[in-house]
């Protein structure tokens, strides 16, 4: 907040922390004193010099968006109470020593007494039950700058207030600011203190703490080791108390098919299983098909049935297959070509159990050719692709055009 703020000339009270005040405003009411303050006033206006205010709530009208006094009547956008906005809500104050000024002052809606309009947040009563205005303007360069201006230099011609009556001296206006000034110097003073107190009591609690860990510090180097320790012990005590038997000696498991190994382990609660095929064996090594011919826990292969792992150790079982070889070419891309070229293709590609098959269907040869392949199939399946795989002795028939009276 700047030193140089807004204030009511009537009790010196700063407008800018009243609920609602703004240096924009075109009217005020001071909630201290109940001073009727003026702004700009709009010369589109219908009634000049008036502040309008709401019957029910107080609000006023002349700051709520959208307010139009030619309108005739406002919907208070507080609390939604309709005013009655013409000549006859307005009171009219005659100033008692100046003849040639005057100011209203306004209470729309339901009409009032006097003793009910006393006093109010618009206007001050007298002893003797007269309205005395108070209207002060409060533009936006209402305010006190020592730089910007000299109160002992203030003319009638200046708009810097417009009081009606009881105007105050230059004098007790010097007086008000300079009480301003020094409460505001009072609070920064204040403040300054305060926040010197509050580094000296962190630097005070900072120093506590140092001293109490220098006094302590083999004691807190103690708890923090015992503490260290305990969560490694309950770590190993958690770990041991999950290990689990193997249950076999590996002898016991090369030998078996790698699918009863598998079950075996799984029984026993190991979880990280892989399974490594080797395919090595020929058609006559047929009877070593899938059995398991080496099995490592953890990297280990020397384990005994009553070693402990973790579930989740690696097991690794290894077992060999049969070589398996895939087509040189599928039934439909052979359609058409020399059966003698296919039979070639199939041995080169490994496989040794080829068969053929005559359609003797031919009469001269010219649109179909002697020996054009007709289909092929591998196990008696003619939709095989190149990417299958088929054991060597995977049964391929060939069947190819030839004549009908040929041998």
């Amino acid at each position: 907040m700047s030193l140089f703020d807004h204030f009511c000339p009537h009790c010196g009270a700063t407008l800018e922390e009243q609920k609602g005040f703004s240096s924009k405003n075109k009217a005020w009411v001071c909630k201290n004193c109940g001073q009727a303050l003026y702004g700009k006033e709009d010369k589109k206006r219908k009634y000049k010099g008036i502040v309008w205010t709401c019957d029910e709530c107080g609000e006023v009208l002349d700051n709520q968006k959208g307010f139009n006094d030619k309108s005739g009547e406002w919907k208070c956008t507080s609390c939604g109470y309709n005013n009655v906005i013409d000549e006859s809500n307005i009171l009219v104050e005659e100033e008692k020593e100046k003849k040639s000024s005057k100011k209203k002052i306004k209470r729309s809606g339901k009409k009032q007494s006097k003793k009910e309009n006393c006093y109010n947040e618009d206007y001050i009563c007298d002893n003797n039950s007269n309205y005395e205005d108070k209207s002060i303007d409060i533009e936006e360069n209402n305010i006190y700058d020592n730089n910007e201006y000299d109160l002992k230099n203030y003319s009638e011609n200046d708009n810097f207030y417009n009081i009606t009556d009881d105007e105050m001296s230059t004098e007790e206006y010097e007086k008000i600011y300079e009480e301003k000034i020094k409460k505001k110097e009072m609070l920064e003073k204040i403040r300054i203190e305060e926040e010197k107190i509050r580094k000296e009591e962190e630097k005070i609690a900072i120093e506590k703490n140092r001293a109490w860990f220098r006094k302590n510090w083999k004691k807190v180097l103690c708890t923090i080791t015992v503490i260290v320790l305990f969560i490694s012990m309950l770590y190993i005590y958690i770990l041991y108390n999950s290990l689990i038997q193997v249950g076999y000696n590996p002898d016991e498991l090369i030998g078996l098919n790698y699918m009863v190994v598998e079950e075996k382990l799984l029984s026993r609660g190991f979880d990280n299983i892989e399974i490594r095929k080797i395919t090595d064996l020929t058609i006559k090594e047929r009877d070593r098909r899938d059995i398991v011919t080496d099995i490592t826990i953890n990297n280990k292969n020397d384990f005994k049935d009553k070693t402990k792992f973790l579930p989740n150790k690696k097991i690794i079982i290894v077992y060999h297959t049969t070589m398996k070889y895939s087509p040189p070419i599928t039934s439909q891309d052979a359609k058409k070509k020399q059966y003698n070229d296919i039979i070639k293709k199939f041995e080169n590609a490994g496989f040794k159990n080829i068969k053929t098959k005559k359609i003797k269907d031919l009469t001269t040869g010219w649109i179909t050719k002697d020996g054009e392949v007709e289909k092929i199939t591998i196990n008696s399946n003619d939709s095989y692709t190149e990417l299958d795989e088929y054991e060597e002795d995977a049964e391929v028939i060939i069947e190819y055009h030839t004549y009908k009276n040929k041998k």
